[in-house]
């Protein structure tokens, strides 16, 4: 009997063990459950993390093509203006000659109305000198016609 309380007994320490290592591992499969669970939410979270790394990536990789596209047109543009800087430089010297110019043309085009009112005056002098002197020579012709006539009408007298 002894003998079969002591197995009885054994076999309570075993159960007790199972029980006890039956609770154990129920309980380390829970725990490794969760474990999983929390480790696949990671992995999870993890995979949105790059996936939205990427996306940020592409986007930054946009954002710099778009900066230097538009550096590049600024460039272009910063060219283009010192261009037209340049040109305009040469106007405002085209125009400064210009301007001399037209005063030296307008200080010539005076000077030659000047002269010329001068010599229309000179012009306007010797028509009136002319035409004097016509007057004054178709006088001397009708004073020698009529000094011939006379004269020839005094020479018939005589």
């Amino acid at each position: 009997m002894l003998y079969h309380v002591e197995a009885m007994l054994w076999l309570i320490y075993i159960l007790l063990f199972l029980q006890y290592f039956h609770d154990s591992t129920c309980e380390m499969r829970r725990s490794i459950e969760t474990r999983d669970r929390k480790l696949t939410l990671l992995y999870e979270k993890i995979n949105a993390h790059l996936l939205l790394f990427d996306s940020i990536e592409k986007e930054a990789f946009s954002v710099k093509q778009v900066v230097d596209n538009v550096q590049h047109l600024v460039s272009e543009k910063e060219e283009i203006v010192a261009g037209l800087k340049s040109k305009m430089d040469k106007v405002s010297t085209f125009e400064k000659v210009f301007v001399e110019k037209i005063s030296e043309l307008e200080n010539k085009l005076r000077n030659d109305e000047n002269e010329l009112r001068g010599k229309e005056r000179n012009i306007l002098e010797l028509e009136a000198q002319l035409e004097a002197a016509k007057i004054s020579n178709n006088y001397q012709v009708q004073i020698e016609e009529i000094s011939i006539k006379a004269l020839t009408k005094f020479c018939m007298f005589y």
